[in-house]
């Protein structure tokens, strides 16, 4: 009988503990408000609304697995003025960036990732003129609203590229690598490239024109019926917040042509088409990073 007693009563401290040890677990992982992915877009403003699937980003953000709220609304502090639609359960038809399925929640343990295709519209910008987004402000179908920084999004307003560099063919693979070849149609000495999240990307990213890191490409001569091709490749293994981050960026490249003038084109997009695999640990780790900063 006394064996017993003593059995029961360290059964019942085990389950006293798992129990107390679960409570706390799930307290510490329990997110007190939703975070979003980190997004580095370059998104060009068309002057007519000729192409409608352009008019689409798509933003991405991570909340607790029991949150059934739904986005009814989203704002931008950078841009209140701006005309914002958003989708957070019906993908629009005409959308293809980054080749998104139709599932826009994805379950992953204690948390869902969801994504959102935001379309902007009536946004009237100077030529040659920008404006940065750094935070998004969403309303939910309870009246309840959340704030966070979602990376750096920039909305530009600038002429098509003059076709001293069209581009002849490209591809993209699901490791992350991404290749294009342009032709060359004038002389040029290129000056270099420049792109804000190209700095901001530069432990993530490795862009390579003609086998050159970018940043190094300054004096480059190509003559006109000469190819350029440029490589870039996504890289995960540094830290495991990077398969938090998403990107579309149009990075420019300066160079002097054949007359000296200085000149500059938009090279075609750079993106991460990779689909990571996200479980609950590595979710864990990317929110306390974010309330690390």
């Amino acid at each position: 009988m006394e064996t017993n007693r003593k059995i029961l009563t360290i059964g019942l401290s085990i389950s006293g503990i798992s129990m107390l040890v679960a409570i706390i677990l799930i307290y510490f992982t329990q997110m007190k408000q939703p975070i979003f992915f980190e997004h580095y877009y370059d998104l060009w403003i068309l002057k007519e609304d000729t192409y409608p699937e352009d008019n689409f980003f798509v933003l991405k953000y991570i909340t607790n697995s029991d949150d059934g709220r739904k986005v009814t609304g989203i704002t931008f502090p950078e841009y209140p003025q701006g005309s914002f639609t958003t989708y957070d359960t019906i993908v629009p038809n005409n959308f293809f960036l980054f080749n998104q399925t139709q599932n826009t929640v994805e379950n992953c343990g204690r948390y869902s990732i969801h994504t959102l295709y935001i379309r902007y519209d009536g946004i009237e910008l100077d030529m040659e003129d920008e404006i940065l987004l750094t935070k998004a402000k969403l309303q939910f179908d309870n009246g309840e609203t959340f704030e966070d920084n979602i990376g750096k999004i920039i909305l530009y307003q600038e002429d098509k590229s003059p076709g001293y560099l069209p581009v002849k063919g490209g591809e993209g693979s699901s490791n992350g690598d991404m290749t294009y070849q342009y032709f060359v149609n004038v002389d040029m000495v290129m000056s270099g490239i420049e792109d804000i999240h190209l700095r901001e990307m530069r432990e993530y990213l490795d862009f390579r024109i003609e086998g050159v890191d970018y940043t190094m490409i300054s004096g480059l001569d190509y003559q006109k019926g000469d190819y350029i091709d440029t490589m870039s490749k996504f890289i995960t293994y540094k830290k495991p917040s990077a398969k938090f981050i998403l990107y579309n960026m149009k990075p420019k490249l300066y160079f002097i042509n054949q007359w000296g003038n200085d000149c500059s084109v938009r090279m075609e997009p750079l993106n991460n088409l990779t689909q990571f695999d996200y479980d609950t640990i590595s979710i864990f780790r990317y929110f306390m990073e974010r309330e690390e900063r």
